[in-house]
């Protein structure tokens, strides 16, 4: 399964926490942090700031909106793509393992996650399994080709060519996420799919991050968990964005629209603000998914999960 990110050897891995791993081709050796194997490439966000959050309360909470979603949204999506509990899944950017945790918990025990340094503190306070969880960048990821079955990357893309945790990019970022899902693509099964997601671009409201450049409208994001952004604000992405990045990967590569629904409810049941409007946020949600891919695909959505797959390999 793994490789060696320098020659593309194979790696004898083990899970014991003591062991590191040395490449037996170029004697280029992999060292564990917090227990777990650290491949140390160039990080394709770097967030160490987010440590200051380093607290059971933030945490805990991360972990019960990770699961929550991947037992109401993902499970029915993986039975609907039809994948068996003894698929291959990465979480390409698994946050602090709480997706791996919930997948393999519900049986998908060959679920896999790859995340920056910083996160393995998260992991080993959680107990995570250091046979799961694996210290990488998005440039470069230690796995074979055409391994895994589906990948799940969530709230990732658009961190990806930007300037530390900010939402600055760098002037060649558009290169930068065409390298990171082409690395996806790489590891991607030929009849694999990848579920990936942020929040579109094109809707001028964001409920997960605070870009907004007016003082006002950060202020009113910071106490309502509402950001208001412009839809030229490159730092998000829409559904045309990911069609044009995958075109430039692959020209056999399809991008779909995912349901919405069930997906963004959790953003809104944590704000004491929003929290009136999710039964009818829901029902907006539930309407648009029955909506044409043009609707479905358009500033209407909130929020943009796509399905990539290669041509006439997917449903």
């Amino acid at each position: 399964m793994l490789i060696c990110p320098e020659c593309n050897n194979s790696l004898d891995f083990t899970a014991d926490l003591s062991g590191d791993i040395t490449c037996r081709e170029c004697s280029r050796t992999f060292c564990r942090t917090n227990g777990f194997i650290s491949f140390d490439n160039e990080s394709f966000a770097a967030s160490q700031d987010y440590l200051a959050n380093n607290d059971d309360a933030f945490i805990a909470a991360e972990d019960e909106a990770t699961e929550a979603r991947i037992s109401r949204y993902f499970v029915p999506q993986l039975r609907r793509l039809g994948l068996e509990s003894d698929a291959r899944i990465l979480c390409l950017g698994c946050g602090g393992g709480a997706d791996v945790a919930a997948l393999r918990a519900l049986g998908y025990q060959n679920a896999f996650g790859v995340e920056m340094g910083w996160r393995s503190v998260w992991w080993k306070s959680r107990g995570r399994d250091a046979d799961s969880l694996f210290i990488v960048g998005g440039n470069a990821l230690p796995f074979q080709d055409d391994f895994f079955d589906l990948i799940i990357c969530l709230g990732v893309i658009e961190h990806v060519g930007a300037i530390g945790s900010g939402a600055q990019l760098y002037p060649d970022y558009r290169e930068i996420r065409q390298r990171f899902l082409a690395e996806a693509v790489r590891v991607l099964s030929k009849n694999g799919k990848i579920i990936l997601s942020c929040p579109n671009r094109t809707f001028p409201v964001d409920f997960q991050h605070n870009i907004s450049k007016s003082t006002v409208f950060k202020k009113v994001a910071a106490k309502t968990g509402v950001s208001f952004h412009s839809p030229r604000h490159r730092f998000l992405n829409s559904y045309q964005d990911i069609r044009a990045i995958a075109s430039t990967v692959s020209d056999s590569l399809i991008v779909e629209p995912m349901p919405v629904a069930g997906f963004l409810g959790l953003s809104f049941k944590k704000s004491p603000y929003l929290r009136p409007l999710s039964s009818l946020f829901d029902q907006y949600l539930a309407v648009l998914d029955k909506m044409p891919s043009t609707l479905r695909m358009s500033f209407f959505n909130p929020y943009m999960i796509t399905l990539i797959h290669h041509r006439d390999r997917g449903l």
